[in-house]
Order: C-alpha cells, then sequence, then structure tokens
C-alpha cells in the first residue's frame, strides 16, 4: 500500500489511524465533523465532549498528527476540518463505519 501525507508531511497510513480513532473521545470528534456541513468547525464547544479544553486539545493534536484533521485560519478563528477526501481515498470505508457507528 502506498503512503499518502497530510499537508505537514505526516505519513497517513492504517495503523496510524486505527491508534488514532482508538479513543473514544477521539472517535467522539471525527463524528461531530462528519455531521457538521463542510466537515470543519471553529467552536470547541460543538464537539460535545465531557473534557477539559485542554484535554481536548491533546486530542485534537493527536487526530492533525495522524492526518485525520486539519487546522485552516481564518483571520482570528481557527476551523478544524476532518481531511475526508484524504481519508476516502487511502481508507476507503472508513469514514462511513465511523459515520454508522458514531
Amino acid at each position: 500500500m502506498s503512503n499518502s501525507s497530510s499537508e505537514d508531511g505526516v505519513e497517513v497510513t492504517l495503523d496510524v489511524a486505527l491508534k488514532a480513532l482508538a479513543n473514544p473521545v477521539r472517535r467522539q470528534v471525527v463524528t461531530a465533523l462528519l455531521q457538521t456541513p463542510g466537515n470543519q468547525v471553529s467552536s470547541c464547544a460543538a464537539f460535545n465532549v465531557t473534557v477539559s479544553r485542554s484535554t481536548l486539545t491533546q486530542h485534537l493534536r493527536v487526530l492533525h498528527e495522524s492526518g485525520i484533521v486539519e487546522t485552516i485560519d481564518h483571520g482570528n478563528r481557527v476551523f478544524v476540518a476532518l481531511r475526508s477526501a484524504e481519508i476516502e481515498q487511502r481508507l476507503p470505508g472508513l469514514l462511513d463505519v465511523l459515520r454508522h457507528a458514531g
């Protein structure tokens, strides 16, 4: 299997994605992104998780480093966006599984 890279040059592999998604909070974040228009949000409150903001930031960092999400700067706001096209290309069906398991 070939590897694809995120914008930061992180190798995206099945092992990395599954390790990142092994945590229920991170799966909840991805599920929330799947349910939003454009698969992106700008507010931590949109994820509706019961962890502190600093803990959520750590989870978002893991998702970013695994290539599952990216951050997009829009002036004074930062959006978190699911890299759905890249995930679907590299790991077909994974997002459908998460959508139905959510």
